[in-house]
């Protein structure tokens, strides 16, 4: 599973946001290109979205992409979008392991499918 930690300094009054927000973004080695799919998709619809996603150029190297769609998608599009986009559940279950929670998805079962963000 992986975690990332956002540490960000204070705002010195003699910068302008933009220098300090460029200070801060030049501390992260890879910059989180992401975007979240909400309660839309249906099977057709997703298969749409992964051609247009693997047709798209090279992504940087000093970036990582990621997309979060509805759990229901999660599998499928893990076997057919390219290798450089990875998958995120947008819903993890709090409690840890596995157990009688109806309706959840453990981060357990997210890794043993091989998807290491949420």
């Amino acid at each position: 599973i992986k975690f990332s930690y956002v540490t960000v300094e204070p705002v010195e009054k003699s910068k302008s946001n933009l220098a300090n927000t460029i200070m801060a973004a030049a501390k992260f080695p890879k910059a989180l290109i992401g975007g979240n799919w909400k309660c839309n998709g249906t099977v057709s619809s997703i298969r749409s979205m992964a051609e247009v996603l693997n047709k798209a150029g090279p992504f940087s190297a000093q970036s990582e992409v990621v997309i979060a769609c509805p759990s229901i998608h999660l599998t499928a599009l893990k076997g057919i979008l390219r290798q450089d986009i990875a998958l995120s559940s947008q819903d993890v279950c709090f409690k840890k392991g596995y157990g009688a929670y109806t309706g959840e998805i453990s981060a357990e079962m997210l890794a043993d499918a091989g998807i290491l963000w949420t």
